[in-house]
């Protein structure tokens, strides 16, 4: 995905529309670039993503008990703000990480996703055994299917299998990411 800052008054900023698979809005994500080199990142999630972060186990255990849990999804999960700085490195994609968009957390380029990591390792591991392993195209797409891309090529073939960073993973998934400015 191509990344476009529009810029006033020495600020940069981009928004993302997010829709699921039903064309519907699941969030917002909007990014302030400041001349220091520091990256703001704010999402906003609807209801239909709310109850999707729900549905995960490990982000259950999360909710405080003894109050709606669509109150504490939303104190969790309704808005995220994530911070990141310096140089020489994709801050927006750091940023990103560790927020949760419709029930998928989002990675850096070679950041985990605890409630995929199982597919992955498993995607590898399975990569790793098959003999004719070579045909990239059929490795790729399941590799893509769980937002997932191959690295660190050998001669004897992929050496690992890192998730997608960002926004891009979203799309990987099935969603559209749609550049609002």
């Amino acid at each position: 995905m191509k990344q476009v800052r529009e810029t006033s008054a020495g600020k940069s900023i981009s928004a993302f529309v997010i829709l699921n698979k039903r064309g519907e809005q699941v969030a917002t994500v909007q990014a302030h670039y400041a001349n220091s080199g520091r990256v703001t990142v704010n999402v906003w999630q609807t209801s239909i993503a709310l109850d999707n972060c729900c549905k995960r186990p490990d982000l259950w255990s999360q909710l405080p008990t003894g109050q709606d849990y669509k109150y504490a999804a939303y104190e969790l999960w309704g808005f995220q703000e994530s911070h990141a700085g310096g140089s020489g490195y994709d801050c927006y994609t750091a940023a990103l990480a560790g927020l949760i968009v419709d029930g998928h957390t989002l990675a850096d380029h070679s950041g985990l996703v605890p409630e995929d990591d199982k597919k992955r390792a498993a995607l590898l591991k399975k990569y790793q055994r098959d003999p004719n392993a070579h045909d990239d195209e059929y490795w790729r797409e399941k590799a893509h299917a769980i937002g997932c891309h191959w690295a660190n090529w050998t001669t004897d073939g992929w050496r690992s299998l890192h998730f997608i960073g960002g926004l891009d993973r979203l799309e990987r998934l099935g969603y559209r990411v749609i550049q609002a400015i």
